[in-house]
């Protein structure tokens, strides 16, 4: 994370604005793969880990606020969204597979409402605006 914004401030005007948009972290301690709320993993477990060849980083939120921070960016806005029916369903933590054996009509994770489904209480995802610092 440091490095990717060594990089955008290195190509990035002074004044200019970066956008981060990622899947929120707060869903990463879960396991996803099933109806149930269950934690798999503690929250400041950062790793690394290849799927296919395919690196995927476990970012903690602060991860991206101090790479943002340390390297010549202020912070002008973080926003937190919550899933919506439209999103695709690796951000959609309230996603039925249709073709899922269980009997999805009745799991709870057909309502977006949180008392209901607990999922629905989690942001899905994480906004970060931050500018350039202009010297």
């Amino acid at each position: 994370m440091p490095k990717m914004y060594r990089n955008i401030n290195r190509v990035l005007k002074p004044g200019g604005y970066s956008l981060f948009f990622e899947t929120h972290p707060m869903g990463r301690p879960f396991d996803m793969t099933t109806y149930e709320v269950k934690i798999k993993q503690h929250y400041a477990d950062v790793h690394i880990w290849a799927n296919d060849k395919v690196p995927n980083y476990l970012w903690r939120t602060q991860d991206f606020v101090n790479a943002i921070a340390t390297n010549g960016f202020i912070i002008k806005q973080m926003m937190e969204f919550h899933s919506r029916p439209e999103d695709l369903h690796c951000h959609n933590y309230l996603y039925v597979d249709p073709d899922d054996k269980k009997d999805a009509s009745n799991w709870p994770g057909n309502t977006f409402d949180w008392k209901v489904n607990p999922w629905a209480a989690l942001p899905s995802c994480l906004c970060i605006c931050s500018q350039k610092v202009a010297y």
